[in-house]
């Protein structure tokens, strides 16, 4: 069976530049080759590759601007869980986690990081609620030992 990975945002961008580049010079081609078996005039020619070129570095354009929005989307969005998580002192909230981008491993590992530091203070609480028991204890049989010697000096 031939396992699929997800394929990263970076190799997004890298294929659709690739695509891209790869339509313009079809399209450049095929314009050369139209226009030399027409036998048009050579500013014509140089019009229609500019106009191509144009067409082209728009398409390059909206397709950079949508990659860049989603990306940013993604890192903003964390950002303000973050700012909230800061604000509530929360510890529990967890980080949407569903692309596998660098964007939904970022998640995961702070998902790990908040678990990990969550585990702490809760050992802290721990160790702090023993530690008062013992002082509690150790109090209790200061006073115990205080009246026994107390009570061995009165008698």
């Amino acid at each position: 069976m031939i396992e699929i990975k997800k394929i990263n945002i970076s190799t997004r961008i890298f294929f659709l530049v690739i695509l891209s580049i790869l339509i313009l010079s079809i399209v450049s081609i095929y314009s050369l080759i139209s226009i030399r078996s027409i036998g048009m005039e050579l500013e014509e020619e140089a019009s229609n590759l500019l106009l191509i070129a144009i067409i082209g570095g728009v398409i390059l354009l909206l397709t950079s601007i949508f990659i860049i929005r989603s990306i940013s989307g993604s890192i903003k969005g964390i950002a303000l869980q973050i700012k909230i998580s800061e604000r509530e002192a929360d510890l529990t909230r967890q980080f949407n986690q569903n692309t596998a981008s660098e964007i939904g491993s970022l998640a995961g590992n702070l998902n790990s990081f908040f678990g990990n530091f969550r585990n702490i203070i809760q050992n802290i609480k721990s160790s702090t609620d023993t530690t008062a028991k013992i002082k509690d204890s150790l109090a209790a049989s200061a006073e115990e030992t205080s009246a026994t010697i107390g009570n061995i000096k009165n008698s």
